[in-house]
């Protein structure tokens, strides 16, 4: 492309208009004398304002000068100031004028009329008598100066006639009829006009060079971001869930910010002043890695943040998530001592001439807007759902098939299980909490240990056994019945297995229920109210005792009591999803929640029904797809075997990620999974079976990494959970995500 020609100089152009006015005027002019209604009329012609100037485009601008006002305007490469002209007007500049019309009218028509004829009487006239100028053929008027200024402002001639038609009849002058100017004038007016125009014509070629610019400019900047205008709306949608990313986690840092500053700080100053409101060691429970997960967060929220600079394709979100895994940590210790730490305040609050309720009070009544305490400690167990959220909704705009979409599909499943791992512990916390509580109430001999898996607290109820008082414990799988005390404490008495019981009520009196096991029939009295939920309790219990139980019992079993090499769950549950979509064109099968009745009534029939007696006819895609997922995540031990856990999440850390399957990797994994003994049919029925989904990935949208984080946790877990096995997941992943994909290599088809 040629060189651009450079930018001109600012230059000005000065016009006294007073002085040539004065210059311009004739030294002798008839004698006629103004009438003085012709007197008043130009006087008031010459007060107003021409109000139709603030139309023309440009800069304007006042200033004093000497005592007079001078008015500049400023053009494309020009700059006109005027004197005595009292307005001020600011607009862009030169864009093509359009000026509309003006009505005609009788009083313009006839002032126009006596214009002409007296312009037509000065040509007459040709040398004033007392005139010592040279006379001119073409006198020039005020509307031929104004002319030329549009026209050395670039305005056609068109244009320029149509802006003089809004203006009134030129009276600015004392004499119109008279006004005309030596040829020195005239020179000097047609060089600005010839100049002016010389820079009009420059900035023209100035604008097609910078229009010639622009469209090449515009030409590398349409190529460049191509690929980002055809996927537009993904795109749109993705950097519009990123800044709620983070806006949530700006939000969240300024609440542990303030958590820190109106809590923890001023309780550790108070402790070095003597003043203490806290002990020391209640702080730092109450307090638990706080600090930590704060500075977690920072550090998070800046690697967030910094990947806006690659605006508007914004990438590396899933990376920075993962980044936070060896941090996540952090909350495993702070969920543990979550309940505890609420517990310490709720007690130091209650106490007797305690310092932290009021010191709390005065703290809300100086700082209003801060949320209170225990608010504030609930917020990193609600932060990790909220994050889980946000990044899933993240990972449905990802490119399909890109780094980025495993990326994110790695950090959702982090999240995902990071959260469930400590919404299952707080569950396990408050069940623990509750069974210590009554551990401690109950006096025996031996101590009680009544924190078991799986064991919960149904219902605290006194009752009257032969007019003595007893207080009945009914857990999920266990009767205890004790004597009150005093100090709200409970003296054992005995206790009973539920599996051995039974419950009924007497048929003459609504008041009596009666317990039987194998050795005693024991009556009690009570209101009629808690006979009734007490009845209600046992007949649930005796629901869960399953006929044919099939959720919640190991392969070996199933496999056993029903004669097969495949459970009938699995076979039943995958044939009859084949059979409602032969082609697996369901968006979203195995992904997306189903309705949580549909799979209680599922289970229900699953375990109590044989096979032969099962008909899933009239069911969801989904609830049955759901029912599978329950049935795997519900075994004892997992489809790949606890032992296989370690040694398949080694394997995927020294391989080369999803660049293939080689001999020695295929080797290492055929030789483990052959260890599964009858889980392994199982294992390849359900893998083959998901290899066929993923190959339908463009219309179901279940890729084999998406079919991995759903089935990963469900196919191989450890034997024991913690946080840091959930923040193991991504690599679980990628191990069932291998599974599927290099499925015919890994479970090769038997000949003959």
């Amino acid at each position: 492309m040629a060189d651009l020609p450079k930018k001109s100089p600012r230059r000005e152009i000065f016009l006294d208009f007073d002085s040539l006015r004065k210059t311009m005027e004739p030294r002798a002019r008839a004698s006629s004398v103004a009438t003085p209604n012709e007197a008043a009329s130009s006087q008031k012609t010459r007060k107003t304002k021409p109000q139709n100037l603030l139309n023309l485009p440009g800069k304007f601008r006042t200033k004093e000068s000497h005592g007079t006002r001078e008015l500049a305007c400023t053009l494309p490469n020009q700059h006109i100031r005027r004197k005595s002209f009292g307005h001020e007007i600011d607009k862009p500049g030169v864009p093509p004028l359009d000026i509309p019309k003006p009505a005609a009218s009788s009083s313009k028509k006839r002032k126009w009329k006596e214009h002409m004829s007296k312009t037509q009487s000065a040509k007459e006239m040709g040398k004033h008598p007392n005139s010592q100028y040279e006379p001119l053929s073409k006198p020039m008027y005020g509307r031929d100066m104004l002319r030329s200024v549009l026209d050395l402002m670039g305005y056609s001639k068109s244009q320029a006639a149509s802006f003089l038609k809004t203006l009134p009849p030129v009276e600015d002058f004392d004499d119109p009829a008279h006004v005309c100017f030596r040829a020195h004038d005239l020179t000097l007016a047609n060089h600005i006009i010839f100049q002016s125009k010389a820079l009009i014509q420059f900035a023209k070629k100035q604008r097609a060079a910078t229009k010639i610019q622009a469209l090449f400019r515009g030409r590398a900047l349409r190529k460049r971001l191509k690929p980002i205008l055809a996927d537009r709306n993904r795109i749109v949608k993705f950097n519009a869930t990123y800044i709620s990313l983070i806006q949530i986690e700006r939000k969240y840092i300024r609440s542990l910010e303030l958590l820190l500053e109106r809590y923890l700080t001023p309780l550790r100053n108070r402790i070095t002043m003597n003043k203490e409101v806290m002990k020391l060691q209640d702080i730092s429970y109450v307090f638990c890695n706080i600090e930590t997960i704060l500075e977690l967060h920072q550090k998070k929220f800046s690697a967030l943040d910094a990947l806006s600079k690659s605006w508007p394709t914004v990438t590396g979100v899933g990376q920075a998530i993962l980044e936070l895994r060896s941090g996540l940590k952090a909350y495993g210790i702070y969920v543990g001592n979550l309940k505890s730490a609420k517990s310490t305040i709720q007690q130091l609050k209650l106490e007797k001439n305690g310092k932290l309720s009021p010191w709390l009070q005065k703290v809300a009544q100086k700082h209003p807007e801060t949320p209170d305490l225990v608010e504030l400690l609930s917020l990193p167990v609600d932060h990790i759902k909220v994050m889980e959220r946000i990044i899933e909704e993240l990972s449905g705009y990802t490119l399909p098939a890109s780094t980025e979409e495993q990326q994110v599909n790695d950090a959702f499943s982090m999240l995902h299980e990071t959260n469930q791992f400590i919404h299952e512990n707080l569950l396990q916390s408050d069940v623990k909490l509750s069974l210590t509580n009554i551990e401690r109430r109950i006096v025996h001999e031996k101590p009680l240990n009544l924190n078991k898996p799986g064991r919960t607290f149904k219902i605290e109820t006194a009752f009257t056994v032969g007019y003595k008082k007893r207080t009945f414990l009914l857990f999920s799988d266990l009767l205890i019945i004790t004597k009150p005390m005093k100090n709200n404490q409970l003296r054992f008495r005995e206790q009973h297995d539920l599996a051995n019981i039974s419950f009924e009520t007497s048929p003459t009196d609504k008041t009596v229920g009666i317990i039987k096991t194998p050795d005693v029939c024991l009556r009690f009295q009570g209101r009629t109210e808690d006979i009734v939920v007490w009845q209600m309790l046992f007949d649930n219990f005796l629901q869960t005792q399953k006929k044919n139980q099939t959720i919640g019992v190991s392969i070996e079993t199933i496999l056993q009591r029903e004669g097969s090499s495949i459970p009938s769950i699995v076979t039943q549950t995958i044939e009859y999803i084949l059979q409602l979509d032969p082609q697996l064109n369901t968006e979203g099968l195995f992904r997306l929640s189903p309705d949580q009745r549909e799979i209680v009534v599922l289970r229900d029939m699953f375990d109590n029904f044989t096979p032969a007696e099962r008909s899933l006819s009239g069911h969801s895609i989904h609830g049955v797809g759901g029912l599978l997922k329950l049935w795997l995540r519900e075994l004892p031990d997992p489809v790949i075997h606890f032992s296989l856990y370690e040694k398949l999440l080694q394997l995927e850390r020294n391989s080369e990620a999803f660049v293939g399957m080689n001999d020695k990797l295929k080797s290492e994994i055929t030789t483990l999974l052959q260890s599964l003994g009858p889980s392994y049919a199982t294992l390849e029925y359900i893998i083959r079976f998901l290899s066929t989904l993923c190959k339908n990935a463009a219309v179901n949208k279940m890729t084999a990494s998406n079919i991995a984080i759903v089935f990963g946790p469900n196919l191989l877990r450890p034997e024991v959970e913690s946080l840091e096995t959930a923040l193991n997941c991504p690599i679980v992943n990628h191990v069932i995500q291998r599974f599927v994909e290099f499925a015919d290599q890994l479970f090769p088809e038997k000949s003959g």
